[in-house]
């Protein structure tokens, strides 16, 4: 029964991409502005992510590259979470400050900041 449905999944999905590159490569019922091939946008793809010359934007630490970026941005989401778990904790409204107390909010706001009752 699973094999059935990955086997219809691909097999829809490579109907789609068939269709598309009969419809931009054999058919050129599109010029590539509106609608490119799938090799086009495969290849702009690989490049996009891969080629270590393609500057997206000049400079920085990992000089434009689409991963680079990706795990900058990884990075900026954690910071965010880190400092958005500590901040109640260290202010005092966690969840224990305003009544609604429960072992594991104490627990987790003595790792950052000594408890006091």
């Amino acid at each position: 029964m699973m094999l059935v449905r990955v086997i219809k999944g691909i097999l829809s999905i490579s109907t789609v991409v068939l269709v598309w590159w009969v419809v931009t490569d054999g058919l050129h019922l599109f010029t590539p502005l509106v609608l490119p091939s799938p090799v086009a946008v495969a290849a702009a793809a690989w490049q996009l992510v891969f080629d270590p010359e393609l500057r997206l934007f000049s400079g920085g630490i990992y000089n434009g590259n689409l991963i680079g970026h990706a795990l900058i941005s990884t990075g900026r989401v954690a910071l965010g979470f880190a400092m958005v778990s500590w901040w109640p904790c260290h202010s005092g409204y966690s969840l224990h400050a305003v009544g609604r107390s429960s072992r594991i909010s104490i627990q987790f706001c003595k790792s950052f900041v000594p408890y006091r009752r």
